[in-house]
Parts: structure tokens; sequence; C-alpha cells
């Protein structure tokens, strides 16, 4: 979106352009003028600020646990204190300690579950390794084994460990959100 101001009629005019030009012609009253662009800071040449929204509503327990109401105004269940993320900045921030939180517990389990993983491969090896000694069998195929035991651990591990914590209202657009309903909707599916 850019501004521009006829030199001709001192009209002003907003256009959007994919490509914004120097200068359009003024189509305001039949003046054929020209408008040039003008340049400004944010909020220096229009007074309004971005569009509001509703705060992002969360409820919080004093032991660090959250619950997600269906409704800014929804009252908090006993022992919750209501937390308000009224900026896009605000929201930014939690969702960035969600994510921390939430990867370092993503993290702990992915380690544990490697770790419990080894010891019981590594018991399954030597008791094969055993097997095969006592029916006197070669031991590469032991060794088969174990490769295709690590392609499948290094398969495992490559997969995707991210939290992906995010608000739909900044992540997706009304093309791609689910759509609800509500008493503000009239009961009816809207996508907002």
């Amino acid at each position: 979106m850019a501004d521009f101001v006829c030199g001709t009629c001192g009209a002003e005019a907003e256009y959007f352009f994919h490509h914004i030009p120097d200068s359009v012609l003024c189509e305001q009253n039949g003046c054929a003028g020209t408008c040039e662009r003008r340049f400004s800071l944010p909020g220096e040449w229009r007074p309004t600020n971005a569009a509001r929204f509703e705060p992002i509503v969360i409820h919080r327990s004093p032991n660090g646990k959250l619950r997600f109401p269906g409704s800014v105004d929804a009252i908090p269940p006993r022992g919750f204190e209501k937390v308000e993320l009224r900026t896009i900045q605000e929201a930014d921030k939690f969702v960035a300690g969600m994510n921390a939180r939430e990867q370092a517990r993503i993290n702990e389990h992915f380690y544990r579950k490697e770790e419990a993983l080894g010891h019981q491969l590594k018991k399954n090896r030597d008791e094969l390794k055993s097997e095969l000694r006592r029916r006197g069998l070669p031991g590469y195929i032991a060794e088969l084994g174990r490769r295709y035991t690590e392609q499948k651990r290094t398969a495992m591990s490559s997969q995707s460990r991210s939290a992906n914590c995010h608000f739909e209202v900044f992540a997706f657009d009304r093309s791609n959100r689910e759509p609800h309903s509500d008493v503000r909707t009239g009961w009816q599916d809207r996508r907002v």
C-alpha cells in the first residue's frame, strides 16, 4: 500500500500495488493531475494504528500448568489466573518460551528412550552372538543384523522432534483455518 498526493487538486489517496510506482494519475473529481508518492514513517501519515485483535487469553496456575480457554471472557478455574496477551510481541514471547519448554521435554524424552533402546539393543546383540556361537553359525549374520538395526535407529533419530507451538490467528490465514461456531457467529460455521 502506498500514499499519493495530487499536485494539482491536493487530493490524498492510497493505492495497493505489487510494484509501487513513483506517480499515478489522479482519479479524484475528474482532475487528471499527477499524484506523487508520499514517503513517510509508519504512523506518521496515517494516524490509525494497526488492526486491533482480541487478546489471547491463557489460564495459568501457580505451578505453571496452562489452559487455553475457548473464549476471551471465560472464567478461570479455581487456582488459575487469567493472563492476556495483548500485543504480537507478547504472543511471540509466550510462543518462544512455550516452544523452549516443550522442546526441552521432547529432547529429554527422546534421549531417555534412546538410552533405554541402546541398552536393549546391546542385550539383544550379546544374546544373538552367544546363540550364533552356540549353534556354530558364522559371525557375519550378527554384523548384518547390527547394520540393519543402526539404519533403523538413524531413520528414527532423524525424524522431526519440534514442539511447534503457535497461535492460529498469527500462523494461518482464513483459507487454512478451521471453521468454528459460537454465540458471536450466531452458531454458524465461520472462518474468522
